[in-house]
């Protein structure tokens, strides 16, 4: 199982807090525990950003598909309008679709389809960067959160040191 920043925060939150609190009582042991009980509920509730990384990209992500299947559906109604003008023009002019006039839209459809395929494939490339975005996000909110936690421990180890360390008396 992952260790998670609501975790990582609320670990470090607790040995920060029992080690400021174990200070600022004079080595009082009431003193840690409130300290870590408050710490502990901090770095709980403050943790969490890694998922909501996750979730924002994703909600971006879903943008930027949605966006360009809507421009592609505009993009294709167009490329209707413009051809269909283009065959009533030729049609007006009493002209056969045949020769330069047929060569003209058929290289007019094949330009409109490569700009809708090519923004299909550009939006899928965004997607993605996207999504990935999210997920090395993430991942860095996750290592702050490890190293936060790492810090809240050297923290009660230094200040709690000196209690483990002592020689019991008589001894």
């Amino acid at each position: 199982m992952a260790l998670n920043t609501q975790t990582s925060g609320a670990l470090g939150g607790a040995a920060q807090g029992a080690a400021t609190g174990f200070k600022l009582s004079g080595g009082n042991p009431i003193g840690a525990a409130v300290g870590a009980l408050a710490g502990g509920l901090l770095g709980g509730l403050t943790g969490g950003s890694d998922k909501k990384a996750k979730r924002l990209a994703g909600l971006q992500a879903d943008l930027i598909r949605r966006t360009a299947q809507e421009n592609q559906r505009r993009a294709e109604l167009e490329m209707g309008q413009v051809l269909g003008y283009g065959r009533a023009a030729i049609a007006a002019g009493n002209l056969l679709e045949t020769g330069s006039s047929r060569n003209y839209m058929n290289q007019l459809r094949s330009q409109f389809q490569q700009d809708i395929e090519w923004e299909r494939v550009k939006a899928q490339m965004e997607e993605k960067a996207a999504r990935m975005g999210g997920q090395i996000t993430a991942g860095q909110i996750q290592a702050r959160g490890l190293s936060s936690m790492i810090g809240g421990f050297q923290q009660a180890a230094v200040a709690f040191g000196p209690i483990f360390s002592s020689k019991p008396k008589g001894g």
